[in-house]
């Protein structure tokens, strides 16, 4: 195989930046298929984003023997539903970010995958860009020294849109599934392991949901993450920072770097910053996912990751209901 063609689950705003748009830019990866609740709507998605087949129904997509691969952006509550039809079919999967509603869920696609030896990859994909493989690059050199904390923000308004599916939450919305689970991420990948223990605080709104969450995460004897996320905030922003014995690092835009961003470095001996790509993230990403089908490298996040963010984001809910820390072992494994 030399070529993956992939199908759309879910004709939504993120499909043509995530898939659409990069794999234009890709010659191993042809858009085959689009699949939405109806239709009218998949052909209309289809015509705009030229792709050669529409599907009314997931199912039918999902049937389709000529596609390899497919990319799953339904509501986060069905992620789950939809990835273990397409690994039951024999597709690859590409699933928006969160993979599962909790760590059972992901549990369960990473058995089932591996049992078919199918790739499935959670949709993380500011972990491919350069910028964010550059931060790591810095940590792992021991420039800044001993890790000690880090902080994520992570910010924008969707009060404007009162029909978007993150108020939902029988549709799995809420800041914390939406933006928390990036902040999560991230902080994994920098600390290099699981964090003990866990708080968190949510601001609920009208809807049940919760608009914003702050949070903290304990990774060690004075090694710790924090971070702030909202749907609510007057204005769009996010910025990492990471503080070692040695030194600093502040990373803007840290889950898009290609709207611009600005690495700075802060040591006794020297202030220093750096740019990379302007690509966008979802390039990198897609071209990582094609080439694991494709059989030339292996998956940079493995479904482990996925099962282990999920055990994370169960253990600040859990948090946010109790007055007391939630820690890793109140997850089951």
């Amino acid at each position: 195989m030399n070529n993956i063609n992939i199908g759309i689950i879910g004709a939504s705003a993120i499909a043509p930046l995530a898939v659409s748009e990069p794999a234009a830019l890709l010659p191993e990866v042809t858009v085959a298929a689009v699949a939405a609740r109806g239709q009218h709507r998949a052909n209309d998605f289809a015509v705009a984003h030229d792709i050669e087949t529409a599907y009314g129904t997931y199912e039918e997509l999902i049937a389709d023997p000529g596609i390899d691969a497919v990319y799953v952006a339904t509501p986060n509550a069905a992620h789950f539903k939809w990835v273990m039809e397409a690994v039951s079919a024999g597709k690859n999967v590409l699933c928006e970010k969160p993979l599962a509603m909790n760590v059972e869920q992901a549990e369960q696609v990473r058995q089932a995958a591996e049992a078919a030896g199918l790739i499935v990859s959670e949709a993380f994909h500011y972990y491919y860009h350069p910028a964010f493989r550059r931060v790591l690059e810095i940590i792992r050199s021991g420039e800044l020294g001993a890790l000690q904390t880090a902080h994520i923000d992570f910010h924008f308004d969707a009060r404007q849109r009162p029909e978007d599916i993150r108020w939902s939450a029988p549709l799995g919305g809420g800041a914390l599934l939406d933006l928390g689970c990036y902040a999560v991420h991230a902080a994994r990948s920098i600390f290099g392991s699981e964090p003990l223990s866990v708080d968190a605080a949510l601001t609920l709104v009208e809807s049940g949901v919760d608009g914003a969450v702050a949070a903290e995460m304990i990774f060690g004897p004075g090694q710790s993450c924090s971070f702030s996320c909202s749907l609510t905030s007057d204005e769009q922003y996010s910025e990492l920072v990471i503080a070692g014995s040695e030194g600093s690092l502040t990373l803007n835009h840290p889950f898009t770097p290609h709207w611009g961003h600005e690495l700075r470095m802060t040591t006794a001996h020297d202030i220093r910053t750096e740019t990379t790509s302007l690509e966008t993230t979802y390039l990198f990403q897609l071209r990582e996912f094609a080439a694991a089908i494709l059989g030339k490298s292996p998956l940079l996040l493995p479904l482990s990751d996925a099962v282990a963010n999920a055990r994370v984001l169960d253990s600040l809910f859990m948090a946010a209901s109790r007055t007391t820390r939630a820690t890793n072992s109140d997850i089951p494994r």
